[in-house]
């Protein structure tokens, strides 16, 4: 009551400052009031955007906690918790959205992602990218797609709104912000490099002949990436991303070490089978390999060819 009764008198005098305007004037006591009524509170499981250092450089999101009003992603979203469902996607959506200077960003993601190709082109964004905000992703469900679908019906009605005056516009705008996104954790710490790790082994053909005859082979490689690395650690796409390839990769490497074994001579290849981390990394580990072979490879240019084994799209 207390709380109340001083805030309303404060709305008073700032009522009796602005007595010469017309009636909108009469909104600015109601915006408190209004906007300190409390809704109940609907908790969602969210995952932040990973964090991580590559080449000496921080990526990914580099805040956690929220505490802001959301709005829809085509609204104003200055100083805000934008939302945006990934069917809303669009070219260049997640870059002009991240130019209106939101607070943070809540991207809503379906449980079967259809459009792999616009999943691999936000992965590679957000994973290239710093952000100095907090990134969340969630799956939909009830609670969140309502949240969602209320924040859009308000923004439509903002944006079709006829011309208001300043006061009336800045009461509605109060009255939208019916959502107020709040996460408290701990700030990250700076993060550490990424420890990436390859193995591999080479079979070679010739294994009852000389060691120079054997480093003279030309090689192909076989690789295949054997984790997941996706915007968050819940959203990894199951054994398929890359489960099925490493399983082919290690099927091929028992065939072919038989056949080797029985008929290895008449080969003019050596195979060398490659597992690397981070595929979704524009496959980072990869690229360390390849430009840091060992020496038995990188000697009279051994490496002919090389063949990924990737998840179907």
């Amino acid at each position: 009551i207390n709380a109340e009764y001083m805030g309303f008198k404060a709305q008073l005098i700032v009522m009796g400052y602005l007595d010469t305007l017309l009636k909108e004037s009469a909104w600015l006591c109601l915006v408190l009031l209004f906007a300190t009524s409390v809704h109940a509170g609907v908790e969602i499981n969210l995952a932040r955007l990973l964090q991580y250092n590559k080449d000496a450089q921080d990526h990914g999101s580099q805040l956690a906690s929220l505490n802001f009003a959301g709005v829809y992603f085509a609204g104003d979203a200055l100083r805000k918790i934008a939302f945006l469902h990934f069917d809303d996607i669009g070219d260049n959506s997640v870059m002009n959205l991240l130019h209106k200077k939101p607070n943070g960003l809540i991207i809503i993601l379906p449980r079967v992602i259809s459009e792999m190709a616009m999943w691999h082109t936000l992965q590679k964004f957000f994973y290239d990218e710093t952000f100095p905000i907090p990134i969340y992703v969630a799956f939909e469900n009830e609670p969140l797609m309502q949240i969602y679908k209320d924040l859009q019906v308000k923004e439509t009605q903002l944006a079709e709104a006829p011309t208001k005056s300043f006061f009336s516009k800045m009461f509605e705008t109060v009255m939208a912000e019916d959502y107020q996104v709040s996460v408290s954790i701990d700030e990250p710490k700076s993060s550490s490099p990424l420890q990436l790790e390859n193995f591999y082994y080479l079979l070679s053909s010739s294994q009852d002949q000389k060691e120079e005859r054997k480093a003279s082979k030309p090689v192909i490689i076989i690789s295949a990436t054997y984790d997941v690395f996706s915007l968050a650690p819940d959203l990894s796409h199951g054994v398929n991303s890359n489960g099925s390839g490493l399983i082919a990769l290690l099927e091929l490497f028992k065939a072919y070490q038989k056949l080797f074994a029985a008929y290895g001579s008449f080969s003019k290849y050596d195979l060398l089978f490659l597992l690397t981390p981070t595929g979704s990394l524009n496959y980072r580990g990869t690229e360390l390999f390849l430009n840091d072979l060992p020496e038995s490879l990188s000697q009279k240019n051994r490496i002919r060819f090389m063949l990924g084994l990737l998840r179907s799209k």
